[in-house]
């Protein structure tokens, strides 16, 4: 770091732990909101994930004005995960004497929003909360907690900054009133709990699939705990409750629709006369029959999905299981990702006309979500993807109808170009000369412009009905 630094120098370099670990500060803007933001780099080799932490500028400091404290975040991070016990998403750390910037402990939660002006690579953002705050994330989950904050700064999902002039949330209510004050809960890193249209999902992938089972074997079959569960990252919203409040409130992302809104917990109530979902305080509840519960102790024995139907009224329920590999129909490639692999379905809409001739069936990210927002603005993506769904209807709208067929396309979207490069495959096959021809309108569509490294995304189409068995695809 410079001896006496001005605006130009940021991002300035900090040797934490020579040869070992290192920091960097940046200098940057949140929705017009001054900030710092610290990176580590360095923990990924003692099996840490790197972590962020962001502090906001108060009124009268200037940019090279920002607090040292937080760096020590990271010297002792580094401690814990040499010590064998790495923080990870979920995790709580309560400090000791006088706290760091006014703050009792630290939260850590999956990076959910990327800054233009910070570079900083797949890891763990570091939220500082207050000492009422710390207590009911101890006791209820982070995201209960996070999404009060991101309510009372109206940023969805939660502000990522630390602001050091803020009062603590009142929570001693919410520790006193919570129907989860009664009932004993778990938590698995991973696990999330969504509200989608008319039924409640459960996603796990294989290591929080195995935790969920390990802990629930501790437990009553008759009498399973609560499941506390992350934030969602397909919903465009998330349940948020007070004491004293009797409806249902949410946050929701801008233009969202809040058709999928993720619950801060998931209560399992076997033993009931009818298979029923509701909404409760921020969290989901399952009423189930006795075949119903069983049903879906053998799917998380086997990791196999199930399908739970509502008896009457209410939500019916789904487990699902998030697959760490993903097989590319279109270049033959497997790629993984640890945290799973999750497939957006787009929203109904009234241009999406079922059994044909065309629907947009789902979107599979190549590229990691926050590599995504740090390349290209995420609202111009979803402008381009729109514009490529209106071209592919319009197409086969002109076409005469054939056989159902799946139609699988890639873009890959390189810095500096004006379009984007298109790959197709199709099952059972499409016309050669029929793909070639939408091949060419597709990639006349100007593309948005992204920096710092490529955008590669799918999208899957049923034409005329869609293809539902098996079989290798032709690729174009």
């Amino acid at each position: 770091m410079p001896a006496n630094p001005d605006p130009g120098d940021f991002p300035l370099h900090f040797d934490l732990i020579p040869g070992e670990l290192s920091a960097r500060v940046w200098q940057h803007q949140i929705t017009s909101i001054p900030c710092w933001s610290y990176t580590s780099d360095g923990l990924s080799a003692h099996g840490q994930r790197e972590l962020i932490l962001t502090v906001r500028v108060d009124q009268g400091e200037g940019p090279t004005d920002f607090p040292k404290e937080p760096l020590r975040v990271f010297v002792e991070v580094l401690r814990l995960a040499k010590a064998g016990r790495p923080v990870g998403s979920g995790d709580i750390t309560e400090l000791g004497g006088s706290g760091l910037l006014g703050h009792r402990g630290i939260v850590y939660t999956a990076t959910r929003e990327r800054f233009a002006d910070v570079e900083f690579p797949d890891g763990l953002t570091a939220i500082l909360l207050r000492d009422e705050e710390i207590e009911a994330a101890t006791a209820f989950g982070i995201t209960r907690v996070l999404g009060r904050l991101g309510q009372a700064y109206s940023h969805y999902p939660w502000p990522p900054w630390a602001d050091r002039t803020r009062p603590g949330l009142p929570m001693a209510r919410l520790l006193e009133d919570s129907i989860l004050v009664q009932l004993t809960r778990i938590h698995a890193p991973g696990m999330t709990a969504c509200l989608e249209r008319d039924r409640i999902v459960l996603r796990l992938t294989e290591e929080s699939g195995a935790q969920l089972l390990k802990q629930l074997a501790e437990f009553p079959v008759s009498s399973p705990p609560v499941l506390l569960t992350e934030l969602e990252p397909t919903a465009d919203g998330c349940f948020v409750w007070k004491p004293g409040q009797s409806d249902a409130k949410a946050i929701t992302a801008p233009n969202a629709t809040g058709s999928r809104l993720s619950g801060c917990f998931l209560a399992l109530a076997p033993g009931q006369t009818e298979d029923e979902g509701l909404v409760v305080e921020d969290g989901l509840m399952m009423s189930l029959r006795d075949l119903s519960w069983r049903a879906i102790r053998d799917g998380l024995k086997s990791m196999s999905p199930v399908e739970v139907r509502p008896s009457n009224s209410g939500f019916g329920f789904a487990l699902e299981w998030l697959a760490r590999d993903y097989a590319n129909p279109v270049d033959g490639l497997t790629y993984r990702s640890e945290a799973g692999w999750r497939a957006y379905e787009p929203e109904a809409g009234p241009d999406k006309e079922e059994g044909g001739p065309t629907d947009l069936n789902q979107i599979v990210l190549l590229t990691p979500e926050h590599d995504i927002a740090q390349r290209l603005r995420i609202d111009e993506l979803a402008d381009y993807v729109q514009v490529i769904k209106s071209t592919v209807i319009e197409f086969f709208a002109e076409q005469p109808r054939g056989a159902g067929a799946e139609l699988m396309l890639q873009f890959e979207i390189e810095p500096s170009a004006w379009n984007a490069s298109v790959k197709m495959a199709s099952r059972p096959g499409v016309a050669d000369a029929t793909l070639q021809r939408l091949h060419d309108e597709l990639c006349q569509l100007p593309s948005p412009s992204v920096t710092g490294g490529p955008v590669v995304f799918q999208m899957l189409f049923a034409i005329w009905g869609g293809h539902t068995n098996s079989g290798a695809g032709q690729a174009h």
